[in-house]
């Protein structure tokens, strides 16, 4: 998600990157955003998000860049009391996730579109955990699938790696095994990191918690604190890896690098 004041000039910068951006419509609930959608033949997808008005309450007001992030459950009530039991038997003391809820938008042709969430709790918000997004109307009917709406024109296939920065690889490790598993660990000299990866559902994407090694991380993460950091999305093989102009993603680091080189 990157939360945009413009949707309008989001969408543009976006094409102007090589991406087909659909729109999507206004949230209900009286939610005070609207959206676009990019998406990928493999069901992930990339939201742009403004508000049609200011809403200083909202979590995601004043946010920049890459905002949040969420992933699809198989069930999500089924799911939320799975994440919970294990942290239970973990000795938690408060559950990861709040109990789902209903959302939903309506869409530029007038189609309600309905889903379920659940946020983490704000022992697990803070470590930046995802929100579960549970479809209940059809999947197409909110996320575009067609083989013309997932194909883009920069060659973009799908995300392939979500990293985080984090100041506590270890705390925030354990955390996150709780939801996908356990981890592998290693040293990135060439990134001045130290690297935790999880896999996630089917789609073969990489969840990465970065901890700064290199001075320059060290001081991006005292400035800016814990959060998502950059997405890499996969490309043909035999295309260069290409950084995105952050003046066209609104402050987010995005990078399309060929299949091979992942």
């Amino acid at each position: 998600m990157s939360a945009l004041i413009k949707l309008d000039k989001a969408i543009e910068n976006y094409r102007k990157l090589g991406f087909n951006v659909i729109p999507g419509g206004d949230h209900t609930m009286e939610h005070p955003t609207y959206n676009a959608l990019i998406s990928f033949a493999d069901g992930v997808y990339l939201e742009l998000l403004a508000f049609r008005r200011p809403a200083p309450d909202h979590p995601w007001w004043n946010r920049t860049g890459l905002i949040d992030w969420a992933v699809l459950p198989a069930d999500v009530e089924s799911d939320v009391q799975a994440v919970n039991n294990e942290a239970k038997l973990k000795a938690s003391s408060t559950p990861v996730y709040f109990p789902p809820v209903p959302g939903g938008r309506k869409t530029l042709q007038g189609v309600d579109v309905k889903w379920k969430t659940s946020r983490p709790t704000p022992d697990y918000e803070k470590f930046w955990f995802p929100f579960f997004c549970f479809d209940v109307t059809p999947r197409p009917v909110r996320v575009p699938s067609t083989p013309q709406e997932t194909t883009h024109s920069n060659g973009a296939l799908s995300v392939k790696r979500v990293s985080l920065l984090v100041r506590d690889l270890s705390e925030t490790g354990v955390k996150f095994s709780l939801l996908f598993g356990p981890a592998g660990k290693v040293v990135d000299n060439e990134r001045g990191v130290t690297v935790m990866t999880f896999s996630v559902g089917s789609h073969n994407t990489v969840v990465e918690l970065l901890e700064p090694v290199s001075a320059e991380l060290v001081e991006h993460v005292k400035k800016n604190g814990d959060g998502l950091y950059e997405l890499i999305l996969e490309g043909p093989s035999g295309q260069a890896p290409t950084v995105l102009d952050a003046a066209l993603t609104g402050g987010a680091r995005i990078s399309i690098v060929p299949s091979s080189k992942l």
